[in-house]
């Protein structure tokens, strides 16, 4: 899977911005900007030129994730990004052995009037 870019709404044309494999690309609100991750879950980042024609610099490494498997078909994204393309939020794998317990208390207003 490779990530590509193309006009709208003529989609008459069609640039490749991965150059080795990537998929849930998302855009810096700017359109300066296209995030994806590489195969092997590294977050890149590559730099956009648009005007009258449409140039994308080279992919930068930015930090390896460890993205969760998605869970249903609606699960498209595993990653989020804010507008400025500064900070990420990303759905991670935890190692099982490692999580804490999970509690869950019942009855637990009950508990606060006492």
């Amino acid at each position: 899977m490779e990530v590509y870019v193309s006009p709208f709404p003529s989609m008459n044309a069609k640039w490749q911005v991965s150059p080795n494999g990537g998929l849930e690309p998302r855009w810096r609100r700017d359109g300066k900007e296209l995030f994806y991750p590489a195969p092997d879950a590294t977050l890149m980042a590559s730099p956009l030129m648009i005007g009258a024609s449409f140039q994308s610099g080279s992919p930068v490494a930015l930090f390896q994730t460890h993205r969760r498997v998605p869970i249903s078909s609606q699960d498209l994204f595993s990653y989020d990004v804010t507008p400025d393309g500064q900070r990420f939020l990303v759905a991670t794998k935890i190692d099982s052995s490692a999580a804490a317990p999970l509690s869950v208390t019942l009855h637990w207003m009950s508990a606060t009037e006492k």
